[in-house]
């Protein structure tokens, strides 16, 4: 069952841009579904930012970000189990772990992920406003450089 015409690669985006408190809160009623499981060590700390140099084609790290990660499954009193993940680049772990339960109650088409969806929603909606004034912004400094060649004075006319 599928709650949201959203690709699950954009869930993360999505919810980081919706309200803080309102994803927080709904981590808290995701932990009461069942008894969760990782399926791997949780992790948080520093990871190095490897480019490639556009001229020589070399590899090298431009720097350190913050990255934490979970993997977990969440089993529910009635049988049913979900998987999710989630990697973000914030030194948060209580935020990636509220994460991987969105992932993995949304993921599975839990009927309890109908306010993830609203959140999926408010997230939509708070980027679709920052692309719009990055937009105009952009259009505010275009500048229209056919003009510059247009001068009556003209040094270079003979």
């Amino acid at each position: 069952m599928n709650l949201t015409d959203e690709p699950r690669g954009q869930w993360p985006r999505l919810w980081l841009a919706a309200p803080r408190a309102a994803l927080l809160a709904e981590g808290e009623r995701l932990r009461a579904l069942g008894e969760i499981r990782h399926l791997a060590l949780p992790q948080n700390g520093l990871a190095l930012l490897p480019l490639v140099d556009g001229a020589f084609h070399d590899r090298f790290n431009l720097g350190e970000i913050p990255l934490a990660s979970a993997q977990l499954s969440i089993h529910a009193a009635d049988g049913r189990e979900a998987r999710g993940a989630s990697c973000v680049m914030q030194d948060d772990m209580t935020l990636v772990e509220t994460l991987a339960l969105a992932d993995a109650v949304l993921g599975a088409g839990w009927p309890e992920g109908e306010a993830l969806v609203a959140l999926l929603a408010q997230g939509r909606i708070a980027l679709d406003e920052v692309a719009l004034q990055r937009k105009a912004i952009l259009a505010a400094t275009t500048v229209d450089f056919a003009l510059l060649g247009d001068t009556e004075d003209d040094d270079d006319a003979a």
